[in-house]
């Protein structure tokens, strides 16, 4: 009796590395889109953190000028070379709302740059992003 040997042949070989060759270089073309999207996600998840502490600290005290933070989002005493973000508080035009009867409310506006190379990092208006944030007053055990 004959045994036959049965094999992938050359064309069917050629196919599948093909098909697989096709795959992985799409997955290679997207790899640089989800790194930059990574980066991206990281850098705003500090920037949020940034702006947390900013309206925690204006919360507690009125708070302006210019403050600076590292790549992790946490204050620095003054411009280092650790530094990665600059940010610039200044006091917003007053802010009524519907319904606010009080007139308590106060508003800063917060300018957050990462762009730390020059010696001013709001001189670029394109790269600063600006949010006005809207504080209510302190309150202790619903006295002021």
């Amino acid at each position: 009796m004959i045994q036959r040997r049965t094999a992938f042949t050359l064309i069917e070989s050629l196919l599948a590395i093909s098909i697989a060759a096709t795959g992985l270089l799409t997955l290679l073309a997207l790899l640089p889109a989800g790194l930059d999207a990574s980066r991206d996600a990281a850098q705003r998840t500090v920037q949020t953190r940034i702006l947390a502490h900013v309206r925690e600290q204006c919360g507690v005290a009125a708070l302006a000028g210019d403050f600076y933070f590292d790549v992790m989002g946490r204050p620095l005493t003054s411009r280092t070379a650790d530094a990665a973000f600059a940010v610039r508080v200044a006091a917003a035009a007053a802010v009524a709302l519907p319904g606010d009867t009080s007139g308590t409310l106060r508003s800063i506006r917060v300018a957050l740059s990462d762009r730390m190379v020059n010696d001013d990092p709001f001189a670029d208006p394109q790269q600063v992003r600006v949010q006005t944030l809207v504080l209510a007053p302190v309150t202790n055990g619903g006295t002021r």
